[in-house]
């Protein structure tokens, strides 16, 4: 198993930063540490009330991810250069008469993954305003799902996770992984900033693709963003992609100056632990002393709360400073990270069957079964099965809380076994649809998981939601609309 922390060293933009023409300058070495003796921030610009996205996180690596001010106008300097463009100015007034309870949302949601971005970008020199592209495609919410299918907080297409070097299959959809998305946005933006040596038509090809930029430039003979959209060569939702991202970098430097509140220099720092094998992660949760939802957030790439049975090993994201502790519960004979229910085989049984059955993957009923020859099952014989669900069936033997079966060849937990199938869904709610909407925030609405909701509607994760249409509700406890 081993570690890789995500406080990584900022190496952009540093000559600019140190430059005496820039307000509050980098502080002294002696003053880093005092701040960091302090609980404050380690290094980088000093923390002020109105320039919360310029210091560094607390406890972490020293970063600037925001503009500088001039010392004499005040005004912010920024490192991505922002055209005085009418378009920019008319998508900045029509975010801040709509959308800025959106906007405040989306800058608390960066909250846990600002450090991270922030530092990602100043290791491969990208400007610092990059920071707030998600702000543009998801709202900072790594299970955002479009209208068209793209999914997570860059918002990445279907057809885009494979030329990306993502993993998209029965375990994962690594455009939801916040950690390995933001690697593939960022080398792809790296890319075609190379590609066409101008950063407009770097967030252009974003949008539409870099074929689709190619094309037009060479069809045209234009390389210039801003003269293409006057011409009205540029596909109209990329015409005006552009100026809403300069937009959004003006008003998330500044948040304070556009009636934008909130303390966003705590920022979390997360490193990553290899796993061997499959663990629970609300029981993980449970054992770290970590709120409900925090690793199955962090981690939301997961289809499921078990991670996979994967013999490349999986990369468990996790809070800064967890990793020995995480080590120490997986190197635990005692520690219990899986909930497991039981199934005495029968005549006919196969592992496939009991895998449909109960929902798990072969691999998985493999793992927790050491030993076990698929093709040589006695009947009577015991076998294992994680729980993948949401929780185990009544009667079911549940050894996370320390409850066995009596032996093999006997009944566990008071005598009653559970058969494949036994969680059938019943239906006692229906939903329909409105703009929106997506599975998760349906899900949570009736306290279910996405996977419970997708799966008892035939739908894949991420498939598109259409208003209108109507969701059968497994095991509803809440009232729709």
């Amino acid at each position: 198993m081993g570690r890789d922390l995500s406080g990584r060293k900022v190496l952009a933009l540093l000559a600019l930063l140190a430059a005496p023409a820039w307000a509050g300058g980098l502080p002294q070495p002696a003053e880093g540490a005092a701040r960091a003796e302090a609980g404050s921030q380690t290094a980088g610009w000093p923390a002020r009330a109105d320039r919360p996205w310029r210091g560094a996180p607390a406890a972490g690596p020293s970063s600037s991810t925001l503009p500088c001010r001039h010392l004499r106008s005040g005004e912010p300097v920024f490192a991505l250069e922002i055209p005085d463009h009418p378009a920019v100015e008319r998508r900045l007034e029509r975010y801040l008469e709509t959308q800025k309870a959106s906007l405040q949302q989306a800058l608390e949601r960066a909250i846990r993954l600002r450090s991270f971005i922030g530092a990602s970008l100043g290791e491969r020199g990208l400007p610092p305003e990059l920071l707030f592209l998600p702000v543009l495609e998801s709202r900072y919410s790594v299970r955002a799902v479009s209208r068209t299918g793209a999914v997570g907080l860059w918002q990445i297409a279907r057809s885009s996770y494979g030329p990306m070097g993502l993993r998209n299959d029965e375990w994962l959809d690594e455009r939801r992984d916040f950690w390995k998305s933001t690697e593939a946005a960022l080398r792809k933006l790296q890319e075609d900033r190379a590609r066409f040596g101008d950063w407009s038509l770097a967030l252009a090809a974003y949008n539409c693709g870099s074929g689709c930029i190619s094309r037009i430039i060479s069809a045209s003979g234009v390389r210039d963003f801003w003269q293409l959209r006057d011409r009205g060569l540029l596909p109209p939702e990329t015409a005006e992609y552009v100026p809403a991202f300069y937009a959004l970098a003006r008003i998330c430097s500044s948040p304070q100056r556009y009636g934008l509140s909130g303390d966003w220099r705590r920022a979390p720092q997360w490193e990553r632990v290899e796993l061997r094998r499959s663990v629970d992660l609300r029981l993980l949760e449970e054992a770290l002393g970590l709120g409900p939802e925090t690793l199955r957030e962090a981690n939301a790439e997961l289809k499921r709360p078990i991670t996979p049975p994967d013999e490349r090993g999986y990369r468990l994201k996790v809070p800064a400073g967890l990793g020995p502790r995480v080590e120490q519960l997986l190197a635990d004979p005692q520690a219990r990270l899986l909930r497991y229910r039981y199934h005495r085989l029968r005549s006919g049984d196969t592992l496939y069957g009991l895998s449909r059955g109960y929902g798990v993957s072969l691999a998985l009923l493999e793992q927790a079964n050491p030993g076990l020859e698929p093709h040589r099952l006695a009947i009577g014989t015991l076998l294992r099965i994680p729980v993948a669900g949401e929780a185990s069936p009544a009667g079911a033997a549940v050894e996370a809380r320390g409850e066995t079966p009596a032996a093999p060849g006997a009944a566990g937990a008071g005598g009653r076994l559970a058969e494949p199938g036994a969680e059938a869904i019943s239906f006692t709610a229906s939903y329909t649809i409105v703009a929106g909407d997506t599975l998760w925030s349906i899900a949570r609405r009736y306290g279910l998981t996405p996977e419970r909701l997708a799966a008892g509607n035939g739908r894949e994760l991420d498939g598109l939601l259409k208003p209108g249409e109507t969701l059968k509700v497994p095991g509803s406890g809440g009232s729709g609309r």
